[in-house]
């Protein structure tokens, strides 16, 4: 399997809704925060390539162990400098991530009007074993700029 692709499609100024690709495989939807003024370690990854890597510790370690147990073999750290903890993880709404990448199938409105993704756990399991390898393996994610981000 290629490098992952995040091309990010569109943003409000509180989320920004993205698709994930490996090579020319679409593998789901993303959000992530907007590009509004939030403290550095809240803002969403910078565009450009990062590595991956798995991590093995952490709240969302621990919690991915009890949810997905048959398939759980680290969390998917993307490296950005002066930053931790930037992971791709499971979750709905741009509230549910601090500068990380949520995974989901299908994208909806919430009800002050942000962009959410749907399905959000079970779309991580099925992106999960999809991409883990490449965390194991080093690859990177490029992240795009599309043009309403």
């Amino acid at each position: 399997m290629t490098d992952l692709i995040l091309n990010r499609l569109c943003s409000t100024r509180r989320a920004t809704v993205g698709k994930l690709y490996a090579g020319a495989l679409h593998l789901c939807d993303t959000l992530e925060r907007g590009p509004g003024p939030n403290r550095v370690q809240l803002d969403r990854i910078p565009a450009g390539e990062h590595k991956l890597r798995l991590r093995s510790e952490g709240g969302y370690h621990a919690r991915a162990a009890k949810l997905f147990p048959d398939i759980h073999r680290g969390m998917i750290e993307i490296i950005v400098p002066g930053r931790t903890f930037m992971l791709i993880h499971w979750g709905n709404y741009w509230r549910d991530t601090l500068g990380c990448i949520l995974v989901g199938d299908g994208v909806f409105t919430d009800g002050d009007g942000e962009p959410a993704v749907a399905a959000s756990r079970k779309t991580y399991a099925r992106v999960y074993p999809q991409i883990v390898d490449l965390a194991e393996e080093g690859r990177s994610i490029i992240i795009t700029q599309g043009g309403g981000v």
